[in-house]
């Protein structure tokens, strides 16, 4: 699949393309949005690479214990900030920060799978500190965890201060992604640091290398993008998915189908159950008892049975106010013949959405408990234990 590297300067300002013309930067506006194989290259203040002694060697407790080792550096508060652990070296551990609000800006604007702060993808030179300018920005990698971003105009002060009570003056790798600037170079040699130059071109596909490779990828946890696989279990679920609608529909509509004509009706869905079986386990043969199966479940629901707890009965009223709500999608349904509770696990927009529902149903002589609701993303996952009331 193709892939583009976009570079955000900053986050209020549009991507635009990473590349690579004549041994130059080339940045152009992309003529379509980001697409998911798109890779993001953050270059700018808003990232932060921060470290902390850590005499945890364990990666699991270390991200446990990382924000709060951290609190203490952070510009605002803990719970404002993201933090992605980078590794431990030395017996530090290095962890990437970059507030909440960029990156949810970031995130709804370009809905990758990559995006990596663009300094830790230099290449890291022996006893040498690897320098990047581009687009006003001075992007500075120290090491194989520690890397940080300045403006152009402050990356000589910036560096006279880190040295200036090191013994030994480290050399430069520096390189200019268009027009090299003269002046910095000046600025640089008077610090007494040997300047290395090298070029844009090698830089840039050390960078297309990183990204293929580089396990520092700023969207994890909330911002983390999954792309769904076209193949494989996939198709899988798509045809339980087909199943359960294809049982859905039949169930709901024998409600108003007599108790002499359950019989005729549990072959129908034994039919249409062996095809579905079928498909998804070629080969395989269909297992037995699955008319058994639905005439029981019919078998509650016929006026005859005992009570009016039976499962279409409930499923009938339940699914008729549910799909007055547009928005709401139904995702499983389980049914309990002792309690005569029927579980609907459903996603809406939100718990008001939610709760609406619920009151629609016992509007219509239904009892109804919301058992659990859990954000879903960017929806709500409820389920709803539903009875006939009375």
């Amino acid at each position: 699949m193709n892939m583009n590297l976009l570079l955000l300067n900053r986050t209020q300002e549009h991507a635009q393309l990473f590349q690579c013309e004549d041994g130059l930067l080339n940045l152009i506006e992309p003529d379509a949005p980001s697409a998911i194989n798109d890779v993001l290259l953050l270059a700018g203040t808003q990232c932060q690479v921060l470290h902390t002694p850590m005499p945890i060697k364990q990666t699991r407790q270390i991200i446990k214990a990382l924000p709060f080792a951290l609190e203490e550096k952070l510009a605002n508060e803990l719970d404002q900030n993201h933090l992605v652990y980078l590794g431990r070296e030395d017996g530090e551990a290095y962890a990437a920060t970059i507030a909440h609000d960029s990156m949810a800006a970031i995130s709804q604007s370009h809905p990758c799978k990559k995006m990596f702060f663009l300094p830790l993808l230099l290449p890291i030179i022996n006893n040498c500190i690897s320098v990047l300018i581009i687009e006003g920005q001075a992007c500075v990698r120290l090491g194989e965890l520690f890397a940080y971003c300045v403006p152009t105009e402050l990356l000589a002060l910036t560096l006279e201060k880190q040295f200036s009570d090191s013994k030994d003056t480290p050399a430069l790798s520096l390189c200019f992604s268009q027009a090299t600037d003269e002046l910095l170079i000046v600025q640089l040699e008077s610090l007494g640091l040997e300047i290395n130059m090298q070029s844009y071109l090698d830089v840039h596909k050390h960078i297309l290398a990183e990204v293929l490779v580089s396990n520092n990828n700023l969207l994890t946890d909330t911002y983390q993008v999954k792309e769904q696989k076209a193949h494989g279990s996939s198709n899988k679920f798509k045809a339980l998915t087909a199943l359960a609608a294809c049982l859905f529909v039949t169930l709901v509509t024998s409600n108003f189908i007599g108790a002499s004509q359950k019989d005729n009706l549990a072959s129908l869905i034994e039919g249409a159950s062996k095809q579905y079986y079928q498909q998804l386990f070629p080969g395989e043969k269909v297992r037995r008892g699955l008319k058994r199966l639905f005439s029981d479940k019919l078998e509650g629901a016929s006026p005859n049975a005992h009570g009016t707890t039976g499962f279409t009965q409930i499923l009938a009223k339940a699914s008729a106010e549910i799909r007055k709500n547009k928005d709401a999608q139904l995702q499983s349904v389980r049914f309990t013949d002792k309690k005569g509770v029927l579980e609907i696990s459903l996603l809406t927009n939100n718990i008001a959405q939610l709760d609406s529902i619920k009151q629609m149903l016992e509007k219509n002589h239904l009892k109804v408990e919301i058992a659990s609701a859990n954000n879903d993303g960017k929806r709500i996952k409820g389920l709803l234990k539903v009875s006939n009331n009375g």
